[in-house]
């Protein structure tokens, strides 16, 4: 049998498929990272409505005050600018949060291919 030519041809063969092939590689890391990034987008405005959804029906005491009525009687009642600055500070932390959880998953994936 002829093996050295055999073999010979069967890496031929391999080096122009793995031109293609790595080609193909990129191409899909691309088109994850793209994907990737939708997905964030998606989430990081997601979080702020759902926070303010979550503010405006449940109603913590948090964002409440104490007012009193004619009668003297005293009662809670919803403050919507307690409502606004918690909203904004809750989303903040967690927009913050969401985006170094993502930083630190991208750094530790850049360091695995490489």
């Amino acid at each position: 049998m002829d093996t050295p030519r055999i073999q010979s041809n069967i890496d031929k063969l391999r080096e122009e498929v793995g031109q293609y092939t790595q080609t193909k590689n990129t191409a899909n890391k691309y088109i994850e990272k793209i994907y990737t990034a939708s997905l964030s987008l998606k989430i990081y405005v997601a979080i702020p409505v759902v926070i303010l959804l979550i503010l405006c029906f449940v109603h913590p005491d948090f964002v409440k005050e104490e007012s009193t009525d004619d009668n003297g009687v005293v009662f809670k009642k919803v403050s919507y600018i307690k409502i606004g600055v918690w909203w904004l500070i809750l989303s903040a932390v967690f927009i913050i949060g969401f985006y170094g959880y993502n930083y630190k998953m991208s750094k530790n994936s850049e360091e695995d291919e490489e």
